[in-house]
C-alpha cells in the first residue's frame, strides 16, 4: 500500500510518538512474556486506526496531542490483542509475515498475552482521564467479542443471510474504527453532529476494510494480507464472497463453493466492487455532512486507499 505509506509519511512524527508509547507499554514481568512482546514489535502492521485518529486531530488547529497519542496507542493495543486471539480461534499459522503467537509460543501463552495486552490498552485510556472514553471502549470491546462469537457459532452456515454477515462485520471489525473516529473527534471537542458523522464514517470505513479483506482472502495474488489465502473457507468463516458463491454452488459444501468461487470469479468480483462503491459513497456522505470549516481531504484520501486495495 504505497499510497498509505505516503499518507503516513505526512504524520510520521505523530506515529513515531504513538509507536514509542506502544513499545514502552509492551513490557512483561516474565522473560517469556517480554520475549513475546519483543517478537510482536518486529511487525507493527498498517496502523490505519492510529492514522485516522491523527488525521481527525489535524482537522483542528490546536488538538491535545498527548491524549490523542494515548487513544491511538490504546486502540492499536486492543487491535493487537484481538488479532492474537483471532489467530487462536482460526488456527492461523501466519500473521504479518511471521508465525502467529499461538503457533510460536503455544496456545496458553497466546491467550494470556492477549488478555494482558487488553489490560495494557485500558491503562492507556485511563491516562486520558475521561470516563466517557472508558465507556465507549467498553462498549466497543463488547461488540468485538459478540461479533467474534456470532462468527464462530455460524461457521459453515452457508445459508447465512447477507444482513447477518454485515451484523458480524459491524461488530467484529467496524466497531473499532467507529470508536477510533468518534473518540478522536470527541477529544478534539468537535460538535455532537461532527462526532456522530465521523463515527458513521468509521463504520463505513470498517465495512470496506473487512470486505476488502474477505475478497483478498480468495483473490490475493500479491499477498496483501500477509497470511494464507482461502483461510476463511478452511475455517468455515462466512464472508460475502462465500455467500455469493454458495448461491451458485450445486451443493453447499466447501469443495463446491471453492469451485463456484473460481467459476464465477468475475461476477463475484464485480458484485464486491459494487458493494464497496456503495459503502464508499456512504462514507463520503458522512464526511460531507460535518462542519464546512473542517478540511477532510486526507480522510477522503485514506478512504480511497482502503477502497482501492482490491484493484
Amino acid at each position: 500500500m504505497i499510497k498509505l505509506a505516503r499518507l503516513k509519511d505526512r504524520i510520521k512524527d505523530d506515529l513515531k510518538e504513538i509507536n514509542k508509547i506502544i513499545d514502552e507499554t509492551l513490557t512483561g514481568s516474565h522473560d517469556e512474556l517480554q520475549n513475546i512482546y519483543n517478537y510482536l514489535k518486529n511487525e507493527k502492521g498498517k496502523q490505519v486506526r492510529s492514522s485516522i485518529i491523527i488525521l481527525i486531530g489535524n482537522l483542528i488547529t490546536t488538538p491535545n496531542k498527548k491524549n490523542l497519542y494515548h487513544l491511538a496507542a490504546g486502540i492499536e493495543l486492543i487491535h493487537l490483542a484481538s488479532l492474537i486471539h483471532d489467530d487462536i480461534i482460526d488456527e492461523a499459522d501466519i500473521r504479518r509475515n511471521q508465525e502467529t503467537i499461538y503457533k510460536k509460543y503455544g496456545i496458553n501463552n497466546a491467550i494470556i498475552t492477549g488478555v494482558h495486552c487488553y489490560s495494557l490498552a485500558l491503562n492507556q485510556f485511563a491516562l486520558i482521564n475521561d470516563p466517557s472514553v472508558i465507556k465507549e471502549i467498553s462498549k466497543c470491546v463488547t461488540h468485538l467479542c459478540e461479533g467474534e462469537f456470532i462468527q464462530v457459532n455460524e461457521r459453515n452456515n452457508f445459508e447465512l443471510s447477507e444482513n447477518d454477515y454485515w451484523r458480524i462485520v459491524r461488530n467484529k471489525t467496524s466497531a473499532l474504527f467507529h470508536s477510533a473516529c468518534k473518540l478522536s473527534a470527541k477529544l478534539c471537542k468537535l460538535s455532537e453532529n461532527d462526532i456522530d458523522k465521523l463515527g458513521e464514517f468509521g463504520n463505513a470505513l470498517g465495512d470496506i476494510f473487512q470486505l476488502a479483506d474477505d475478497y483478498l482472502d480468495f483473490y490475493d495474488n500479491k499477498n496483501h494480507l500477509s497470511k494464507k489465502v482461502e483461510q476463511d473457507l478452511m475455517t468455515g468463516d462466512i464472508s460475502l464472497p462465500i455467500l455469493m458463491a454458495s448461491l451458485k454452488a450445486k451443493n453447499l459444501n466447501k469443495s463446491e463453493i471453492q469451485k463456484s468461487l473460481l467459476e464465477n470469479n468475475q461476477e463475484i468480483s464485480n458484485q464486491i466492487k459494487n458493494k464497496l462503491f456503495e459503502k464508499k459513497n456512504s462514507a463520503i456522505t458522512s464526511l460531507d455532512s460535518i462542519s464546512e470549516s473542517l478540511v477532510t481531504k486526507d480522510l477522503k484520501l485514506l478512504l480511497e486507499i482502503i477502497t482501492d486495495r482490491i484493484n
